[in-house]
């Protein structure tokens, strides 16, 4: 009985989050052959405290999400597709229902990784984050952006520098950033790209180019891929006993 919301999105994400997040809250779960998002204190919400579910909804999908998106390293998009509301007799009361069919992939394993200066793929250590990340992510304004900001595409030069700025200050400087896992010449070449009309055309944060542009450019999907492995890290770092 209670509030009923199915999700649908990234499907690798869902699995994923049904395997990793089971003991904790926020949570997803799988009924059948779809995922619903569940939270402790959600089964004491009535019906006419459906705002108050709706909000707690979009921001606890937002740390799941974010979460996926961090700690797989791609942008796990989720959404809610069903609320209902089940009765205390059984019946069904339907909020939003949307014609999507729900997506069902193969289970993978995540290997928590980084890449360090010289390149080479590093071991995380041997711990679950998760529990303290979505502890931290209820109490923690930085954890709670570095997850928002985290969930989106960053598929833009301005996207991915909001993102490096706040970890910029989460880590105390770019040398916080070095022991993440990425060295000074990649952060360099980031940033001047980001700001280099002249290397990335009108998608670069800054309009004109102030002096000469730099001499070594990213591509933006290695820099989306520099920024996911650093929230990653970070994550986990701010998540370690």
């Amino acid at each position: 009985m209670g509030w009923e919301l199915t999700i649908d999105g990234d499907a690798v994400a869902l699995n994923w989050l049904v395997r990793k997040t089971s003991q904790v809250s926020p949570r997803i779960v799988e009924v059948d052959t779809a995922r619903r998002l569940e939270w402790q204190g959600l089964e004491t919400l009535g019906f006419e405290q459906h705002n108050e579910m709706e909000v707690s909804a979009r921001q606890h999908l937002g740390s799941l999400s974010g979460l996926a998106s961090v700690l797989l390293c791609r942008h796990a998009n989720l959404r809610v597709i069903d609320v209902s509301f089940r009765r205390p007799d059984g019946s069904r009361y339907l909020i939003l229902s949307l014609s999507e069919t729900i997506r069902v992939g193969a289970t993978v394993e995540a290997n928590l990784t980084t890449t360090g200066p010289d390149d080479q793929p590093k071991r995380m250590p041997q711990f679950d984050p998760i529990p303290q990340i979505i502890m931290f992510a209820r109490v923690d304004d930085t954890v709670q952006k570095v997850l928002r900001l985290s969930s989106g595409e960053l598929n833009d030069w301005t996207a991915l520098y909001r993102l490096y700025e706040v970890l910029l200050d989460a880590a105390g400087g770019t040398a916080g950033l070095v022991a993440l896992g990425v060295s000074r010449e990649q952060l360099k070449a980031f940033a001047g790209t980001a700001n280099s009309p002249a290397l990335s055309g009108d998608a670069s944060r800054h309009g004109v180019q102030n002096g000469s542009p730099p001499s070594k450019a990213v591509s933006l999907p290695d820099a989306e891929l520099m920024l996911r492995q650093l929230s990653r890290a970070w994550l986990i770092a701010r998540a370690s006993p």
